[in-house]
């Protein structure tokens, strides 16, 4: 039985929202199938994948090989601003289907944990710089953190620096406090997930991390 591939482009967020739909088609031809994607570590150690093609280290899938390409631009910018449905179905409908609620959960298979989690209860901040909408202001965030001590709960800070291009940035707010654990641009992708998965609870915007969370 020869390869059976997905094409899969798009931001982080974008491109784990596209989990359910493999592991659907997976099912649904009774083998693993084959990922061609710019976000790579989203799929590692995914029972139903078998290869991982990266095309930004010039490693792509054959052309012999049949694959459903599910680009998360496929329909335009503004068509993807102003949709009415959930990721998931944004990915699905592209292929003409929808997904039951059940088969929509998002997944993500990390590594062992290899870090020291905060002993004491805490709290992840993900305080992104991103689009205007989507942003919250420093101020909010320091005063959300203060609160949060306040409580006696602990305060940990994740964020990544991203370059997508020229003109697209995002960055997080540098929470300058002694009482707080900064982890922003340290910890690799399984690393994160553990440490919002052991957590008392995350607050973000409309990033990346909300995504996982959500697995």
């Amino acid at each position: 039985m020869g390869e059976l591939g997905f094409k899969i482009s798009g931001c982080f967020g974008d491109v784990l929202n596209s989990t359910p739909l493999l592991k659907y088609f997976s099912l649904a031809h009774n083998r693993k199938l084959s990922v061609e994607t710019n976000r790579p570590e989203v799929f590692q150690n995914n029972p139903y994948v078998d290869k991982v093609y990266n095309p930004e280290q010039g490693i792509i899938m054959s052309h012999d090989i049949p694959f459903y390409d599910c680009n998360g631009h496929n329909f335009g910018e503004s068509q993807k601003q102003i949709r009415k449905m959930s990721l998931v179905d944004y990915w699905s409908t592209q292929l003409g289907c929808i997904l039951s609620p059940k088969e929509r959960t998002l997944e993500f298979y990390p590594d062992p944990l290899d870090i020291d989690l905060p002993e004491d209860r805490y709290v992840v901040l993900n305080p992104s710089i991103t689009w205007e909408s989507r942003t919250w202001s420093r101020d909010n965030w320091e005063l959300l953190v203060n609160k949060i001590l306040d409580v006696g709960l602990k305060v940990v800070v994740d964020g990544k620096d991203i370059t997508y291009g020229e003109d697209d940035k995002k960055s997080f707010f540098r929470i300058q406090n002694p009482n707080v654990i900064n982890t922003g641009n340290k910890l690799n992708l399984s690393q994160i997930w553990h440490l919002i998965h052991n957590s008392f609870a995350i607050v973000t915007m409309d990033s990346g991390l909300l995504h996982l969370a959500g697995t």
